[in-house]
């Protein structure tokens, strides 16, 4: 199987259907729906990506990649893993917001499914050869 990617997404029907999107892409697949589940995760499954809705109900996306950028103390987790941003407000302050708190890439909805596995792809790819 590919790399493994966590998508931490609030609404069920975008997640489930990214979860399928990506599976059939070649992806291993884990998911979230809050940002302490998602934090947890990251620790514990060690994913190669995150995808991650800028929009939780427990935290905001922009702060949990914050965390996972400064790490915690007592956290195991990869502070260098990709984070792929996914939001709703398409705008240059959202996107810099992003990439200030570290995120890898950024991706507006609605997306493309083919979107989206390019995405993970070249984070992939750019990592390998970093």
């Amino acid at each position: 199987m590919g790399e493994a990617v966590l998508v931490v997404e609030e609404e069920a029907p975008t997640r489930e259907h990214l979860s399928r999107q990506l599976v059939d892409d070649g992806f291993q697949v884990y998911f979230a729906d809050r940002a302490v589940e998602a934090l947890a995760l990251v620790e514990t499954e060690r994913p190669d990506l995150v995808l991650l809705d800028a929009v939780l109900p427990d935290a905001s996306g922009f702060e949990v990649c914050g965390r996972l950028r400064a790490g915690e103390p007592g956290r195991a987790w990869n502070r260098d893993v990709p984070v792929i941003m996914v939001t709703a407000f398409a705008s240059v302050e959202t996107a810099l917001s992003a990439m200030k708190r570290g995120a890898f890439d950024y991706i507006t909805k609605p997306f493309k499914n083919d979107e989206v596995a390019g995405v993970l792809r070249n984070a992939v790819e750019r990592t390998r050869l970093s």
